[in-house]
């Protein structure tokens, strides 16, 4: 097109009737950009899955800058970089709804155990610990400890701040945090078991408030872990209101999972806020004929006008610190050979044995990063197998090692047929429940990090055929943007950002194991995150062109 005939063009669209249909000055360029049909970038001939959950198509995409320009055939277009994605597919990039990265980003920009399985958005904050808001005195009290475990860091108390380092960082996703419930109360109350007092709420009222206005995207729990243990329900009503999205690690996921269920609708209910079920399982081979029960009250919920999903990883084990399998109390008390030796050790050892006895036995317990120095040979090894090593008793080595350092444990624990049932829920997202690490990491942790989303596609899509891949991507993309409250990313649209994968379904895969979990997936082609290449032709290429999302959520 000659630059007459792109000015005539650009003057009878009308510069008025264009802005009243963008949202932006650069939106009405690429409007007229589109029309001139020359692109930054063009992926050609690919099979494009949208994230809407509709049929795939073959088409072009076209990509102006940051945003997608075009979408259909674009055989007559121009771009400065074109893209063959013949026998590819093209989806939009993944969101991980529930990550653990809020820090790790720091030690390791790449973030290249999540965008080798096409993740281009990652939701931290999670689990009731999130990298703010917090008071001055916690503020300084988390910059210290946490460049004891990641290096240096920027110190921030804000969710402003946090986003501010992040863009000094550079890094390749897209981040957005959530609120901690737990890390709000650590603020006023510390580690105490009591009622927050109306002051005290006040105060958090404030933080919530600001965070929201700064980007936070909602609120989350973690209640079986201290000090959110603490947080009654009513106090977790007071801190949802105004707010978008409750997302929850619910206060037990196992024997009482249908009491914490209840709790978790009515917190979400009282508080007229959307509900989020993290990492929703039935844990526990006593607890997996319960599943019927948990859908009873998830539609009942449903019925009454609750807004409620869910997100879950693709394995049928968790990962979880091992002094989280002893209960609140004694975590409370220290787990120390005083604790076990005392009054309450009898009653300890009854509570810990009976939940190891719903779990299956020591022998579904491994040890996964391992802080004791004692026991850090034994990582990636069973309980029960370290008990014949060493000839202690499975109780006696569990409190040994969680009061001499602890470590992390991949518990398995859940069933698949449950797992696929939750899958196939229409409003359950896929998420990873981990983080973007380093490859070059000690220990044994779990697979997920490195295959939740590739694993997800190749062994539940592509080889038990639970759902269409249409609807799989959507599960990945635009389900978890959605509830995230994230209004331009997670579908391939006209106009939204350019955060785009493409997939080689043939190569599809994760090299993950439980046995050998730091290992990368395959079958991403490419990846582009805010339009620009940050994997091509299978590699990493050291663009580090992700954003902290700092849109206000409404």
């Amino acid at each position: 097109m000659g630059r007459k005939q792109f000015l005539k063009l650009g003057a009878a669209a009308g510069v008025g009737l264009a802005l009243s249909h963008c949202s932006s000055l650069r939106t009405f360029r690429n409007s007229l950009r589109k029309m001139s049909g020359e692109f930054d970038v063009i992926l050609r001939n690919g099979t494009i899955v949208d994230g809407t959950g509709e049929a795939s198509f073959q088409g072009d995409v076209g990509i102006f800058d940051d945003e997608i320009g075009a979408i259909g055939n674009l055989s007559e277009a121009t771009a400065a970089t074109n893209y063959d994605c013949t026998g590819y597919h093209i989806v939009p990039g993944f969101v991980d709804l529930h990550s653990h990265s809020d820090y790790v980003i720091f030690q390791d920009r790449r973030a290249i155990s999540k965008i080798y399985q096409g993740v281009t958005t990652e939701i931290v904050g999670q689990d009731g610990r999130s990298p703010a808001p917090f008071t001055d005195s916690l503020g300084r009290a988390m910059h210290s400890y946490m460049q004891s475990r990641f290096g240096k860091l920027p110190y921030w108390k804000t969710v402003a701040g946090y986003y501010d380092a992040l863009e000094e960082l550079g890094s390749t996703v897209n981040i957005k945090t959530m609120i901690g419930s737990g890390i709000l109360r650590q603020g006023q109350a510390g580690y105490e078991r009591r009622k927050l007092t109306s002051r005290e709420m006040r105060t958090i009222r404030r933080l919530i408030d600001d965070a929201l206005d700064q980007g936070a995207c909602g609120l989350s729990s973690g209640l079986e872990y201290m000090p959110n243990a603490h947080s009654t329900t009513e106090e977790l009503i007071e801190m949802c209101r105004n707010v978008r999205v409750y997302s929850t690690h619910m206060r037990n996921e196992d024997d009482r999972v249908l009491e914490a269920m209840i709790e978790a609708i009515r917190i979400a209910s009282e508080s007229d806020v959307r509900l989020n079920i993290s990492h929703f399982k039935l844990q526990g081979q006593r607890n997996w004929n319960k599943a019927d029960s948990a859908f009873h009250l998830i539609h009942r919920a449903r019925g009454d006008g609750l807004n409620l999903t869910m997100d879950r990883y693709p394995y049928t084990a968790y990962h979880t610190a091992l002094n989280s399998l002893f209960p609140i109390w004694a975590q409370k008390k220290g787990l120390n050979l005083s604790l076990a030796r005392g009054r309450d050790g009898d009653v300890l050892r009854r509570q810990v044995e009976d939940k190891i006895s719903g779990i299956g036995g020591y022998d579904r317990i491994r040890l996964g990063v391992v802080y004791s120095n004692r026991y850090k040979k034994y990582s990636g090894k069973s309980l029960a197998e370290i008990a014949r090593s060493t000839g202690k008793p499975p109780y006696e080595l569990m409190f040994d090692i969680a009061s001499s350092g602890s470590a992390s444990t991949v518990v398995f624990a859940m069933s698949e047929e449950n797992l696929i049932r939750i899958f196939q829920d229409p409003f359950a997202s896929v998420a990873s429940d981990g983080s973007a690490l380093n490859p070059g990491m000690k220990g044994n942790p779990h697979p997920r990090n490195y295959g939740t989303f590739s694993h997800f596609l190749r062994y539940f899509v592509l080889e038990k055929k639970i759902m269409p891949l249409e609807q799989a991507i959507r599960k990945c993309s635009a389900l978890p943007a959605s509830v995230a409250g994230i209004t331009d990313r997670g579908q391939i649209q006209e106009g939204w950002k350019a955060d785009i994968g493409v997939l080689d379904l043939k190569k599809i895969r994760s090299y993950a194991s439980y046995d050998n979990p730091i290992r990368l997936s395959a079958g991403v082609e490419a990846l582009l995150v805010n339009g620009r290449f940050t994997i091509r032709n299978g590699r990493f290429n050291g663009t580090y062109s992700g954003k902290p999302l700092r849109n206000v959520v409404v």
